[in-house]
This record gives structure tokens, sequence and C-alpha cells, in this order.
């Protein structure tokens, strides 16, 4: 029973998060995604396990999305096989570590800008000298690129310091990184935009570092999970995780919730038995977690969800056209 309720925990947290509905309840070769706002710009996905080792498992996954323009893309998603909890940065990395490993990013792109920049701006040198018919659409194409690689190479930032420990958060939340069996695997996206990226010659960047090398930078807990060291438990949070609960004495509910840098949070809720995501908008403050469904089409009423966190655990009261008790945790 305990490893059918991990897989089931794992399962809804994935498709929450790569579809925004809930796993179907059978499998099957298709499945209804009736009220998600995910399926509508997604032209393709497809996802290979990369680590499944007792201990993690992690699951990488491609995906197009298409709105004005199509673009590919990645996520990742590892988990403790154990507890099927979600593995966060701050689970495994201290914040030493984390400043260390944004640090060697900056350098890393920093030192691929400069290199491409040299060979750019030697290919200009030698196409001044030529006197072909298409000299000037090439020192054109050139003179692009090599102003792009200079923004980009400002962008980076400066790396003679050690980001502060606000910076060094607010940085990892938009690498990606890769439980990967050999290796950490974190990923900074480029630097252009989607009309420029034909002019970025870096784009993406990854640092691939063997789990041996990491060891300085891991918690008990990431020591435990990665390298199979000791033991450690993983800091309590509510975020990032999928919460299961109730709502009054009988409701169950299924909760994802994700906070930003600035206090506002966001996520999606579910009545198990209707399986329908209800978004949820809001701001935590202190140990207080304020919380507003969208209205429903049509309606200006707004049900809301006044939380305490205590640890890992979400109580507190919803509130619509009567008030229930909330209980929720991992």
């Amino acid at each position: 029973m305990g490893d059918q309720k991990v897989a089931a925990k794992i399962n809804d947290y994935l498709f929450i998060g790569q579809v925004g509905v809930m796993a179907p309840i059978q499998p099957g070769k298709f499945f209804s995604a009736a009220g998600s706002d995910r399926i509508a710009g997604m032209a393709s996905q497809e996802f290979t396990i990369s680590r499944n080792d007792g201990r993690i498992l992690t699951i990488a996954f491609a995906a197009e999305g298409c709105g004005a323009y199509c673009e590919d893309y990645n996520t990742y998603h590892s988990f403790d096989i154990k507890t099927g909890r979600t593995l966060g940065a701050d689970d495994l990395l201290t914040e030493s570590g984390m400043r260390n490993l944004a640090q060697k990013m900056a350098k890393e792109r920093q030192s691929q800008y400069r290199r491409q920049l040299v060979s750019l701006k030697k290919d200009l040198k030698a196409a001044q000298k030529e006197h072909k018919p298409d000299s000037q659409n090439t020192i054109s194409d050139l003179n692009d690129r090599i102003a792009l690689n200079t923004d980009c190479l400002g962008d980076v930032g400066n790396t003679e310091s050690l980001p502060s420990a606000a910076a060094m958060l607010s940085t990892f939340r938009y690498f990606n990184y890769e439980l990967a069996e050999q290796a950490f695997k974190l990923t900074a996206g480029r630097c252009s935009n989607h009309a420029m990226r034909a002019l970025d010659d870096v784009g993406d960047v990854t640092l691939a570092i063997p789990y041996a090398e990491l060891k300085p930078y891991l918690t008990g807990y990431g020591k435990a999970l990665l390298l199979g060291e000791g033991s450690g438990a993983p800091k309590n949070n509510v975020y990032g995780q999928l919460l299961r609960g109730k709502m009054g004495s009988k409701i169950a509910i299924t909760m994802v919730l994700y906070k930003e840098s600035d206090n506002s949070v966001g996520g999606v809720y579910f009545y198990d038995k209707y399986r329908k995501p209800i978004k949820l908008s809001g701001r935590q403050s202190g140990d207080a977690l304020e919380l507003s469904e969208d209205a429903v089409q049509g309606s200006t009423d707004k049900a809301t969800m006044h939380l305490a966190i205590s640890g890992d655990r979400l109580r507190g009261q919803w509130t619509g056209k009567t008030e229930l008790p909330v209980d929720l945790a991992p």
C-alpha cells in the first residue's frame, strides 16, 4: 500500500506540473484534460527516466510549446523514491553551496561568451579583408552577433564576489537542474529572446558536476540521497510539494503551491472526487497564508482560504457559502 501511495503521489505531481490536471484514475492510451489551460499550447511532449537507483527518481521531459511562436524546452522532476517527496535545490544544497554553484555558472557563461567574441571578431577581421559579393552581408551578420554576445556577456554579471543569499536564491529559481545518474546537471537558459536566438552563439549553458565533486555543497539529506552516505531529513516546506488532506471531515483534496521571492503565492487544488483544477493566488505573511480561488466564470464570488503554516502542514479555514476546516500535509 505504501508503494502505491508513493506512486500515486508522484504521478499526480507530474500530471499537475506538466499538463495541469491530476493523473487519470485508470491508465490508458488517452486521458481527459478538461479544465487544463496547458494542453492548448503544447505541440508535443515526451519523457525519459534519467535516474532511478532506489533513492532518487528523476524524470526528464522534452516538450514543444506554441503561442505566438513555437519553442522546445526541458523540464526535470526529481523525487525521494521512498516517500514521493519532490526534491528542491534547498533540500539538497546548502546556501553556501548554491552560492558557489551560482558563481561557477556565471564564470562558465562569461568564459563561453568571451571565447565566442574572440572567434567572431577574428571572423569579422577576415571578412573585412575579403572582397566577395556577399562580404557586406557576412560583415553585417557578424556585427549583429558581436553586439548580442557583448550584451549577453555584460548581463552575466560580476564574478569577482559571491552573490548575496537573496540573489543566489533568486538566481537558482531560473536555473534548470537535473539529478542525472552520474552527475548533477545545472543549466542556465540562453541570454537572447526568441527573436534574437539565431544570433546567440552560446545559447544554453550546462555544468555537469560529478556527485563526488558536489559533495562539499550538499546538505546531510543531499549526501544521503545523492551519494548514499549517512542520513538526513529534508527541510519542512509546504511549497513545491504535493499536499493531500481534507476539507471538512470527509472531502478529500489535493493541492500544489509555489511561492515567489516577493512572498506572493500561486497554485492549484482539486476536489479528489471531481479532479478539476481550481486556481489559487495569494500571499504569505509570517506563518499566515491567505489564498483566493479564481472566480467562477460569470460570477464575482471568490472563496478564500485562511491557513497557518506549521512545519510542512497547512491548517485553517475555507470560506465560501459556508466555512469548513482545512488540513493538508505532504
